[in-house]
């Protein structure tokens, strides 16, 4: 199950972009391109340079009854240049790790979790960033890096 959204097609302040498998949204302020799969709804909040590395945020909300949902390290991005970098580190609840993690999700509740790319810190633009949960894959396309 994939679905992606291309920020340099769609206004990220008014993203329609429907896909078989889920439908972009705008319900979450504090997020850009929101994407709606199988009742979870997936908000880009940054993506930025830290030094070497380059961390992107990503906010959740679970529309439906409470359920766990597991975080993989199979996240990946791939530069402007086509290089691909897999997650490093994932960050939830003041954690950090290197493989996964099972997400507590409360329905209509916002959490907030962090992917670490190393090395990747000299792109200056995402082709592709893909976060991997379960079955499913939440694709943005053509993104900006902040800090560059």
């Amino acid at each position: 199950m994939s679905s992606e959204l291309n920020s340099a097609q769609e206004a990220p302040d008014k993203p329609s972009a429907e896909t078989e498998n889920g439908t972009a949204s705008n319900k979450d302020m504090a997020v850009q391109n929101a994407i709606e799969i199988d009742g979870l709804r997936f908000g880009l909040r940054f993506c930025r340079r830290e030094g070497s590395d380059i961390h992107c945020e990503i906010q959740v909300t679970n529309t439906k009854a409470d359920e766990q949902v597991e975080l993989s390290n199979l996240s990946r991005i791939i530069d402007d240049n086509g290089i691909e970098h897999r997650a490093s580190h994932l960050y939830y609840r003041g954690e950090t790790g290197t493989m996964s993690f099972v997400m507590e999700l409360a329905t209509d509740v916002p959490t907030t979790f962090g992917l670490r790319f190393a090395g990747a810190g000299k792109t200056k633009k995402i082709a592709l960033l893909e976060f991997c949960c379960w079955s499913s894959k939440v694709q943005w396309k053509g993104l900006s890096v902040e800090g560059v």
